[in-house]
């Protein structure tokens, strides 16, 4: 709210500054205003058509509202200008992965990993894709590397549990429960330890400690 109340003014003095238009787009996005978000990197593009980082995140924007179709042809463009960049890279191989276009999406995340193997996220990205195509085993293996670069990444504890054939050993409780003790630790992260701990306390035979963590879990 406070850059909003800066950048504002100034585009009203500066219509046309396609920078300042891209970071009010930034945070329209960050607060979840995704058509708003869209509207401002469009314009931005209609007057810096060179802009890179504005249509790098059109790109993201449009996978994130559902739309990965219409944000290949950008992420084409990119590539054409600037294909070594890895977060251009990581970006073509999630709209690929949501079109469908397994194999290769597989194939670039495993260059961008080749390069940066310490990228949790894109891990666990790797994970989803290979699960996906019923590689479960690497798939099990890229969320525990995930895992091993942020301990605290949420969602790839999660996810292990809900493939069903993980069991979790004293050693991963553990873990998750230390990630759990962290103040810094997010929401998002933190209901999604919860219900992997729930699992985990379901099938050690638990119930009662299985229940209050889904019920924490849910509560977020």
């Amino acid at each position: 709210d406070v850059a909003e109340r800066l950048l504002k003014p100034h585009l009203k003095e500066d219509p046309f500054d396609a920078k300042a238009i891209r970071m009010l787009a930034e945070l329209a996005w960050r607060i979840g205003r995704m058509h708003d978000a869209e509207h401002l990197l469009r314009r931005a593009l209609e007057i810096a058509p060179g802009f890179t980082a504005a249509r790098a995140q059109l790109a993201l924007v449009l996978g994130r509202m559902g739309r990965p179709a219409e944000a290949l042809p950008l992420l084409h463009e990119l590539f054409e200008n600037d294909g070594e960049q890895l977060s251009h890279v990581n970006l073509k191989a999630g709209t690929l992965a949501r079109l469908g276009h397994f194999e290769v999406a597989i194939a670039l995340y495993e260059s961008v990993l080749a390069r940066t193997p310490k990228q949790p996220r894109v891990w666990m990205s790797y994970g989803h894709i290979l699960k996906t195509v019923g590689r479960q085993a690497e798939g099990i293996d890229a969320y525990r590397k995930a895992i091993d670069v942020n301990p605290n990444l949420g969602e790839a504890w999660f996810s292990l549990a809900n493939l069903k054939t993980v069991k979790f050993d004293e050693g991963d409780i553990a873990a998750m429960r230390a990630a759990l003790n962290d103040p810094n630790l997010g929401d998002e992260d933190r209901f999604h330890l919860e219900f992997a701990l729930g699992k985990a306390m379901h099938d050690a035979g638990d119930t009662e400690e299985a229940f209050a963590y889904f019920a924490a879990g849910n509560a977020l």
